[in-house]
């Protein structure tokens, strides 16, 4: 891939600023041990451009809005998915998440379809109906005092309706198998970006039969989905019918089983962490927050009653999107996004060499002091009109932005804002005393030891 600049033009030769450390093995180490506070700190004592030396090719963080709109908008061609996408391609395939080029083109183009918006509201009453049956469970631990891990129940429920929704089952007796073979295949994907090497997964290690049972775990399901769509004619409303139905129509465009699960594992794996992520961070935030909670229920009870919201009430529930809105700003779910500069460019009178790696961390930018008032507060309100207008628009950014921002970003929305309701006319949710709640950053944002709440 060539990206046409201009010949005549001369990029300056000064390097950013950065921290003195040993070169790869330096960054490695400190960004092991706490990635989210070094980054931060890093961001605080060099600026809006942070140089880090990473081996042949230079690592740069960029803070400021202006230059991330540079990326992945502005100059979006020059900057492809970088090499540490590469390394969990054996995890999780060749789907969008890792591809470039016009792989990536002609697989966001065969899977778009199925996500217009008339699409996804018609799952309006898949994403209510599964929540109802988790909060119709969570009366028996209200009624006891049983604490919940809510951070796990998320987990559950979104990946129940990211399954309804996307293969028309829920996987009754499975679901448990799937949620812990998914926590396998996050958490060594995330282990292999910060790894120096990672052996290869057919060596018979522990870590790899662990590994290798999760993916198994998962391909079993998957591919059986496949087939059985195809056989029965792909005439559903979820969306594999959809996809089995536009490839049984693509004839020689068509793409393989194989193409079609690696797809299916990106859209699983951004579907399910983002909404179980934003809803957990967002009840977690909730219970420290008794106004914020008040103005939700408030919201809830005067917009829905006692009645389930519809896709109709979406627009409605404006303090329940902030709520979930605000979560994502101080709680990306996903954390960090990385491209490789194809050719030299400057930035901020700093060069970008070519094969050089750009970081992008919400979690920085969405703290940053020069871009949000009170960064560290939980404040919903500042997501009205009001006050977000002539905020730069990748002040914040959980989804990406520009030609690869997250297919499923308004699904995503959809369904935590649903969520988030739903839960608020029932219940009011108490933090378990004592408990250290700290992220942990994986792929995407966790809790690190889950979160421990009672129901009232």
């Amino acid at each position: 891939m060539t990206i046409a600049l201009d010949p005549t033009r001369e990029f300056v030769r000064t390097k950013a600023p950065g921290p003195k450390m040993v070169p790869v093995l330096g960054l490695i180490r400190a960004a092991r041990r706490d990635p989210l506070e070094f980054f931060s700190r890093m961001a605080r004592e060099h600026g809006p451009v942070v140089r880090f030396e990473a081996g042949l090719h230079p690592l740069h963080l960029l803070n400021s809005a202006d230059h991330i709109a540079h990326v992945l908008v502005q100059n979006h061609k020059n900057y492809v998915k970088s090499a540490y996408y590469q390394k969990v391609r054996p995890i999780f395939g060749a789907g969008m998440f890792v591809v470039n080029g016009e792989t990536w083109k002609r697989k966001r183009e065969f899977a778009q379809p199925a996500f217009k918006r008339h699409k996804f509201d018609s799952l309006a009453d898949v994403m209510t109906d599964c929540t109802a049956d988790m909060l119709d469970r969570w009366e028996g631990a209200r009624n006891t005092g049983t604490p919940l891990d809510v951070a796990a129940e998320m987990m559950q429920l979104s990946l129940r309706i990211v399954f309804r929704a996307f293969f028309g089952t829920d996987f009754q007796g499975r679901m448990t198998h799937m949620t812990e073979a998914l926590t396998v295949i996050m958490e060594e994907g995330e282990r292999r970006i910060w790894a120096l090497a990672s052996a290869p997964t057919w060596l018979p290690t522990a870590r790899n039969r662990r590994l290798r049972e999760a993916l198994r775990t998962f391909d079993e399901c998957v591919y059986e989905l496949i087939e059985l769509r195809r056989r029965e004619g792909a005439t559903g409303e979820d969306l594999l019918s959809l996809l089995v139905a536009q490839n049984m129509e693509a004839g020689e465009a068509a793409i393989s089983d194989g193409e079609l699960r690696d797809d299916l594992m990106t859209l699983i794996i951004a579907g399910h962490e983002t909404t179980a992520m934003a809803v957990s961070w967002s009840w977690y935030l909730l219970s420290r927050n008794g106004f914020a909670a008040g103005a939700l229920r408030e919201e809830a009870q005067r917009v829905l009653g006692d009645r389930p919201p519809t896709a109709e009430d979406l627009r409605e529930l404006v303090y329940a999107k902030q709520v979930v809105q605000e979560s994502m700003r101080l709680y990306p779910p996903f954390w960090t996004i990385s491209r490789m500069a194809v050719e030299e460019d400057e930035i901020d009178g700093y060069r970008m060499p070519a094969k050089s790696t750009v970081m992008l961390c919400p979690y920085v930018t969405h703290r940053d002091p020069n871009l949000w008032d009170n960064p560290e507060a939980f404040d919903p309100d500042r997501f009205s009109p009001a006050r977000s207008a002539g905020r730069p628009r990748f002040a914040f950014f959980p989804f990406g932005g520009g030609p690869r921002i997250c297919i499923g970003a308004n699904f995503a929305m959809m369904e935590a804002t649903f969520v988030v309701a739903m839960a608020a006319q029932r219940f009011r949710m108490r933090l378990v005393p004592g408990q250290d709640v700290a992220p942990q950053p994986m792929i995407s944002l966790r809790p690190r030891s889950g979160l421990l709440m009672t129901l009232h």
